[in-house]
Order: structure tokens, then C-alpha cells, then sequence
């Protein structure tokens, strides 16, 4: 089934000029994905949505509590239903108990509905059991499905190092290798899985599903699998999802839309995610979805760097791209493409070896260049360790001990055996980055390809680039230089050497490198490594 929601747009929304409207597409099975900034309007267009609807829509707010009793309270199914979808015993009064009576209060009002879902899931449940048992011929048919069946088959699959338990009126949960525990007793991240596969679950066929920030308290690890498991088990549902976490709407299947303002009493400024931007549909997301300048930096969604540039830098935007060659196709397309004007961007690479004029050159696209050779190696620069080891309570003489400790030990490490496999390294990385820059269109007969391929193949000096590497790294260790070895050095074993600076295993360094990554408080490591950090501009 389709259901057509005709919204009306903002004048000189350019995506929908001439008619004023447009129709959202609802249809079964179908997540819709809305983003945008904080006080766009996503809450309002979620509003109007139901509204149109009325109780063929269910919309679980971003305002909801999630505290659940450890005893349930056993009502009757059609009263536990009624107050779920309604807020009260009479759902033909609307749905004024469950938000109020203005659009505020609709945008605005704290759900508390998670007792009546469970006094539902139960009440059914026992419907459905008393109903099967009074058929004579009950030991022949199978056993109906209830609520609490799919509930916990999905968590089963969500969560599965943590079992669902349930009794005649309680609820548990017990770890693999633990004691049960009572449902007050989840956490919020479990309660709060709990609660929407619950509200999926319980829905009435074809019900549209609107959730509002569905992932609050939910880690990002799970969320996926989690959203996955509530789309394959209400194909008959259409979805929609307003959601602040660019990431996972990045990485999903389904229309996409960027909510920039609202205008009362009914109209948005709203667009698709376009297409052919010269980005991908992943990035466009979290590009249009963000009031924030954009940051591209080298490295992937997972990497440690990660952590490092949205601590350092948390008033952009941080999109990783990779390579550093994709760092510098983003920024240019970006800052070429007349579909983000309203968008500022710049970018971040790796040292690898430049001199002053190619940085130069790539600062000039708006693109800085870091210190070291990877963002990592910051935290072996002497300034960053004396903060690290000054933290770890080391003072005076022992404190200028320490930080002369790590950099020998830094200095041991860069063996003639690693240098020269850095040294290997940059050069493939050189050789790739030259011959992707190669011009051939020029050529209009295989002998004027091939030789204008061979000339500029001709052009890389192979053993020129690897002597330079080495020598400014043995350079660099002569002289005890850190700082200008780690421009050149590009070795993930580095780490275990800055770990010595909190006297730790390289386990735990990192989990207290990320952890004060994210204080809330500046760090003095942190601000430590901050100031090594290049500024860039946003353009």
C-alpha cells in the first residue's frame, strides 16, 4: 500500500519551483530518512505527518521515557491498545491525552507510554494462549505467534548476549554467564531496544511507523542491526526516520531527505539528496545535513584517527575520505559544485613527504597539511608527550627523563630495516599519486598514447625518491630530531612507543587516548595536540 503526504514547500525552494508542493511517498516496507540541522522543523513535518493520518500513523517521539516497572500491572488488551495509541481509554477523542491540544505540544509533549506497551504485549499474550487452549483441538495446530514471541526472537538477534525473559506479570534479562536481572534493572540502551522493537511489534498492519531519534541511547555498533531486524519484521509498514546520526542514514537503503527550515503554520524547506553532485549519496547526506563547515580528512569511518579530528576540530564536520587523493577531489569538487554554496568545506592530509611549495599549492584549494606523516604520530611529538607523562604524575628531572625516554625509544625504533620499508612505502604512494594525475586524452593513436604514458613514467625517478626518504629519516634519528622524523617515519608500531609516556600496554593507551578524546572538559593532552594541528579555512 501507498499513502501520497502533500506537503507544501517554502517559496524559492529551487528543488520544487513552480508547484509549491510535493508529495511524499510513503509505501510499505520503505524507510524514508529525514536529517537536518537542530530546529529545521524534522519534528514539525513528523507532526503533520500524523496528523494527516491520524491513527493510521504511530509516532514514537524523541521525547520519551523509558523507565519500565518491574511488575506489570495485567489490563485488558483492547484498554492497554487505547492508551497506547491514544493516551487514553477512548482512542475516537484523537490523540489529544497522548500530545495535547496545540502543534507544539504534539512536537513538544514527553511520551510515557512503555507501561501500556508491556500491558498490551501481556494482555495479548494471554488472549492469544486462552483462545488457543479452549480449541479442543488445540494439540493438532500450531501455537499463534504474539507480540512477545517476535519481541524476543529479534532481540535474539540484536542482542545476543543478553536473554529476554518472561513470566506471568515480570520481565528479566540475564548475561550469558550472569544472574537475571529485573527489566528496571536494563540499561538505558537496553530498555531502549526493548521499547522499539515493542512499539514495531504492536503496531496495527500498515500502521505508519514514525520514530524520532530511534537512536538515542542506542550504541552505534547495534543500531544497524537493530534497524535491519524492525524493517524485515513489518514489511506491511512504511518508515520513516528522523535521526541526527548522519552516519547511519548515510549507509542506508531508502529516499533521503534534507529538512533545512520550517515556516509556519505548514510549509519546509526541504530536499532530496541529489543526485550526481559529484559526491556519493552517503556524502551528500551528511554534507546537506549539517550547518557545520565540512572537514575532509584522510583515514575511514572506523579508524582511530577519527577520534582525533572531531575532538580537535568539533565545530566541522569530520568526513573521512580515505586516501589523501580523495581528500583533495572532495574539497575541489565540493568548493566547484554550485549544489553546496551554502556549504563550506576544507580538507586535512597526511606530511608524506611534501615540500614547502606543494604545500603551498594544496593550501592555496584550501587543503592544510599535517606535521607528521600520520595523524597518530602526533601523540610522539615531545610537547604532546611531556603533556601525557605530566599527566601521568611525572615532575621535574623524571618528567624531562621520561620524555627523553620515548623519544630514544622512538628513535630505536626506526630501524635501517623500517625506515627502509617507510621509504618503500612512500614511494609506491607517490608513483600511484603521479600516474593518477596522467593526461592521456591528448593521444589519437596507440603509439602517441603509449608514448606519452612512457615519457611520464619517465618522469618518476624511482630510486631518487626512496634515497630522499631514507636520508631524511636517518637524518632526523643522527640528530635525535622526533619531530622531523615523525614527518617522514610511517609505522603503526609507533603507538606502543607513546605508551611509554603513560608507562601502560598499548590496549590501554588507546582506550585513554579515545577516552579523553571525548571529555567534555579540555584536555591537556588534548590542547597539547591541538596546537600542532594546522588551522584550516573554511571557504
Amino acid at each position: 500500500m501507498t499513502r501520497n503526504i502533500t506537503i507544501q514547500v517554502v517559496r524559492g525552494n529551487a528543488s520544487f519551483e513552480g508547484s509549491g508542493t510535493f508529495d511524499l511517498v510513503l509505501e510499505d516496507g520503505v524507510t524514508n530518512y529525514i536529517v537536518g540541522a537542530n530546529g529545521g522543523g524534522k519534528t514539525r513535518l513528523a507532526v503533520y505527518i500524523e496528523r494527516q493520518l491520524q491513527f493510521d500513523c504511530h509516532r514514537i517521539s524523541a521525547h520519551r521515557s523509558i523507565g519500565l516497572n518491574e511488575v506489570v500491572d495485567l489490563w485488558g488488551e483492547d484498554r492497554a491498545r487505547a492508551h497506547l495509541i491514544s493516551g487514553q481509554e477512548n482512542p475516537n477523542h484523537g490523540k489529544h491525552s497522548r500530545w495535547g491540544y496545540d502543534d507544539i505540544s504534539w512536537a513538544t509533549a514527553m511520551s510515557s507510554d512503555f507501561q501500556y506497551l508491556v500491558q498490551l504485549m501481556f494482555a495479548e499474550q494471554n488472549n492469544k494462549n486462552q483462545q488457543f487452549l479452549s480449541d479442543k483441538n488445540f494439540r493438532e495446530k500450531e501455537k499463534p505467534g504474539t507480540i512477545i514471541d517476535g519481541v524476543i526472537r529479534v532481540w535474539d538477534k540484536v542482542l545476543p548476549d543478553r536473554k529476554l525473559f518472561f513470566s506471568a506479570d515480570k520481565i528479566t534479562v540475564a548475561a550469558s554467564t550472569g544472574v537475571p536481572y529485573a527489566a528496571s534493572a536494563m540499561s538505558d540502551g537496553e530498555r531502549s531496544v526493548f521499547y522499539l522493537i515493542g512499539q514495531v511489534l504492536a503496531a496495527k498492519p500498515g500502521t505508519v511507523l514514525i520514530f524520532d531519534e530511534p537512536e538515542l541511547h542506542i550504541h552505534k555498533a547495534i543500531l544497524a542491526r537493530l534497524w535491519d531486524q524492525l524493517e524485515a519484521a513489518r514489511p506491511d509498514c512504511p518508515f520513516v526516520m528522523i535521526s541526527h546520526d548522519l552516519d547511519f542514514v548515510a549507509s542506508r537503503n531508502g529516499p533521503k531527505w534534507v529538512v533545512k527550515s520550517y515556516e509556519h503554520p505548514d510549509k519546509w524547506d526541504i530536499e532530496a539528496v541529489p543526485e550526481g553532485s559529484g559526491f556519493s549519496e552517503e556524502l551528500a547526506t551528511q554534507i546537506l545535513g549539517s550547518r557545520r563547515p565540512v572537514l575532509f580528512v584522510e583515514g575511514e569511518q572506523s579508524s582511530f584517527d577519527l577520534q582525533f579530528y572531531r575532538a580537535c576540530y568539533p565545530d566541522w564536520l569530520v568526513i573521512p575520505r580515505g586516501s589523501c587523493e580523495n581528500v583533495i577531489h572532495a574539497v575541489k569538487t565540493m568548493r566547484a559544485n554550485s549544489s553546496f554554496t551554502r556549504i563550506t568545506c576544507a580538507g586535512i592530509v597526511d606530511a608524506d613527504g611534501r615540500n614547502q611549495s606543494q604545500i603551498a599549492e594544496l593550501q592555496g584549494h584550501g587543503i592544510e597539511v599535517l606535521p607528521v606523516s600520520e595523524i597518530e604520530n602526533l601523540l610522539l611529538l615531545p610537547t604532546v608527550v611531556r603533556a601525557m607523562a605530566e599527566d601521568n604524575h611525572f615532575k621535574g628531572d623524571e618528567l624531562d627523563k621520561k620524555v627523553h625516554a620515548v623519544t630514544r625509544k622512538l628513535v630505536d625504533h626506526a630501524t635501517e630495516t623500517n625506515r627502509r620499508d617507510c621509504a618503500l612505502e612512500y614511494c609506491r604512494r607517490r608513483i600511484d599519486r603521479h600516474l593518477k594525475l596522467v593526461d592521456l586524452s591528448a593521444g589519437k593513436s596507440a603509439d602517441e598514447i603509449v608514448s606519452s604514458f612512457e615519457s611520464e613514467v619517465a618522469k618518476i625517478d624511482v630510486r631518487a625518491l626512496i634515497a630522499e626518504a631514507e636520508t631524511q629519516m636517518a637524518n632526523a634519528v643522527t640528530a635525535g630530531d622526533a619531530a622531523a622524523l615523525l614527518r617522514w617515519y610511517d609505522n603503526k608500531g609507533v603507538l606502543s612507543v607513546a605508551a611509554l609516556a603513560r608507562d601502560t600496554t598499548l590496549s590501554s593507551f588507546k582506550d585513554w587516548v579515545l577516552r579523553i578524546m571525548q571529555e567534555t572538559k579540555p584536555h591537556p593532552v588534548v590542547e597539547a595536540i591541538k596546537v600542532q594541528l594546522p588551522t584550516p579555512k573554511a571557504a
